[in-house]
């Protein structure tokens, strides 16, 4: 069976970018399938990039004038006509194979979601120098059937990341489950969230029993100079990321304080996923968010961990804890050192892209493509990152 699926892509003047998620998304070789360019006021040549192609599957709605991030993903979920949905960002790519790939897996084991592990590229325009033009591949060829309950319980005790959980960001997801928690809601609305990826993973995660996790990636994580994640936990000025939160409207509950934190944000979604829905679970212990935030410190850079800290104190006061904050250290010169080759602890084969004549999201999803196994293929050994490397290379001549 041809399921249909809708892959959604908000976008606001990033013409430059969007052309080659574009290309990307019409190399797929999948009729039952729309493309939906969710067009938020842009000011660019968005309108000219997306006139350049002449495919009956893309679909363009503008949203007439300049809403929120919120209101654009949302604007473009009412244009949905059932099937299986996904959004994408307008830097980021799939892979030419993607759709057929899972649409055997939800024929295979009658799943309503599918989610997987993405691919990292970072554009030659990324905020950071040493993260220019940087590629992770995931060598993982692996499936699983995740319980969404158990995975959810996780997060809240934040021993997964939240894209383990059927994020709209990186998974399928049957509208009819969306539709569930939207006639849950008053307003009869989707996202009401500070992250849409984050917020839209965890309620779905109520609506499903189960889904699948693939360790294979389906698509391509792009970081240009564009991202609002990057640009908001990034150590140099946070333009896309500014933007972003002064149109943002959604109330952030007053036991948290916001921060560049993964814990404290995901913990702000969490409460909010409570307050609208009143799943009591939701409410995180605020020890747990206090001792996870300061661990993660360690990992940030200097600016972000200053930040962090004081947004942390301020928790502490605001819910009159009981807690010895420790005194913030200076952080270590070594942050987020990048690892080329072979990464054992995280099985993956990370490049310079460049070295292949990967110079955009696009060329990366079909160099990509032309070297990972199929689905047939036994799990992926260490030692086969040199075979994958030699691939790439003659794939790029």
């Amino acid at each position: 069976m041809d399921n249909k699926f809708t892959i959604i892509v908000p976008t606001r003047e990033r013409a430059d970018t969007l052309v080659y998620t574009i290309r990307s998304l019409l190399d797929i070789k999948y009729e039952n399938l729309e493309i939906i360019i969710s067009d938020n006021a842009s000011m660019d040549n968005t309108k000219d990039v997306i006139d350049s192609f002449d495919d009956k599957r893309l679909t363009y709605i503008q949203t007439g004038k300049r809403v929120s991030m919120n209101a654009n993903w949302e604007f473009a979920l009412t244009h949905v006509d059932g099937g299986y949905v996904s959004y994408i960002g307008d830097d980021d790519a799939f892979l030419p194979e993607s759709i057929s790939e899972i649409n055997n897996l939800i024929n295979r084991f009658q799943v309503d979601a599918v989610t997987w592990k993405k691919v990292e590229y970072c554009w030659p325009n990324h905020i950071e120098d040493k993260f220019k033009n940087y590629l992770s591949i995931p060598l993982k060829n692996e499936i699983r059937i995740l319980d969404a309950n158990i995975q959810r319980e996780k997060l809240l005790k934040f021993s997964i990341s939240y894209n383990m959980l059927p994020c709209l960001y990186n998974s399928f997801v049957n509208y009819n489950v969306i539709k569930k928690a939207i006639d849950k809601k008053a307003d009869n609305s989707f996202f009401n969230s500070l992250c849409p990826d984050i917020y839209s993973g965890i309620v779905i995660s109520y609506f499903l029993k189960n889904y699948i996790y693939s360790y294979r990636p389906f698509s391509v994580n792009g970081a240009s100079k564009h991202s609002g994640g990057t640009s908001y936990f990034s150590n140099k000025m946070k333009l896309s990321s500014n933007k972003f939160l002064s149109e943002n409207t959604t109330e952030i509950t007053n036991k948290l304080v916001l921060a560049p934190s993964m814990v404290i944000i995901v913990a702000i979604e969490f409460y909010n996923v409570a307050k609208i829905y009143g799943f009591k679970e939701c409410n995180i212990s605020l020890n747990i968010i206090v001792d996870k935030s300061l661990k993660e410190i360690n990992t940030l850079n200097e600016k972000n961990r200053i930040e962090v800290y004081c947004a942390i104190e301020k928790i502490v006061t605001l819910n009159k804890l009981n807690v010895n904050l420790p005194e913030l250290t200076r952080a270590i010169k070594n942050e987020q050192i990048i690892i080329y080759g072979y990464n054992k602890k995280e099985d993956s084969l990370n490049l310079r892209a460049d070295m292949y004549q990967i110079v955009n999201v696009y060329d990366a999803a079909k160099a990509v493509s032309g070297i990972l196994p199929n689905y047939n293929e036994l799990e992926l050994k260490a030692k086969s990152a040199s075979n994958l490397i030699q691939r790439l290379t003659l794939t790029s001549k």
